[in-house]
């Protein structure tokens, strides 16, 4: 499979909807993957010739990446993506990445934010990350799962380039969950493990 992505553009810029004094700019991405026809090679056999010798035809999907950032108030649509533009011209490659996971994906704000909850706040804010995140079949409208499992799916922006992170190989404990074991350990001092399971095929997107 080979990989190809478009240079990350800036395609509406507006104030933001939850925190003053900032704006809110929407990146998309073109992500292109190429599938050969034939398989030419494997782990244990070397492909004999380059790929293109062999002329076969090509498998290709074109998905569109889009995720929202803050930026300044004082920025227009022309201003962050002329920022995106230097960030390109240093060789720093910013890219739309994505996260797969078993769990609800929480980001370090998102888990200082649950330490200042009660339980039944905790338990309403991961529901929302649940509906939020579940990857969803756009033809039948029915939840992803992967292993049995729900498969949820996240968008970030870096400003370097950064693979796609997939975590349904392992087992995850949620943000709450951990809370709670967290609570748990200090009254019984065990430690809680985290329990490996065989992954399906990486799905694309």
């Amino acid at each position: 499979m080979i990989k190809t992505s478009s240079k990350v553009k800036v395609a509406l810029v507006k104030p933001h909807a939850f925190k003053s004094n900032l704006n809110q700019a929407e990146l998309r991405q073109s992500i292109i993957k190429e599938y050969p026809s034939r398989q030419l090679g494997n782990d244990m056999q070397s492909a004999f010739a380059p790929r293109e010798a062999y002329k076969l035809p090509e498998n290709t999907y074109e998905k569109e990446r889009v995720c929202w950032v803050d930026i300044p108030e004082d920025w227009n649509q022309e201003e962050a993506q002329s920022y995106l533009n230097e960030l390109y011209d240093k060789g720093m490659e910013p890219c739309i990445y994505q996260v797969l996971s078993h769990e609800p994906i929480l980001t370090s704000a998102d888990r200082s934010f649950l330490q200042t909850m009660n339980e039944t706040e905790k338990e309403n804010f991961m529901e929302v990350k649940r509906q939020n995140q579940q990857v969803v079949n756009p033809e039948t409208g029915e939840i992803v799962t992967r292993n049995g499992q729900v498969l949820y799916r996240k968008l970030f922006y870096s400003d370097t380039l950064k693979e796609d992170i997939d975590n349904t190989t392992v087992k995850r404990i949620s943000a709450v969950e951990a809370s709670k074991e967290t609570e748990s350990y200090e009254t019984s001092k065990a430690t809680p493990t985290a329990i490996a399971i065989e992954a399906d095929e990486t799905i694309t997107f």
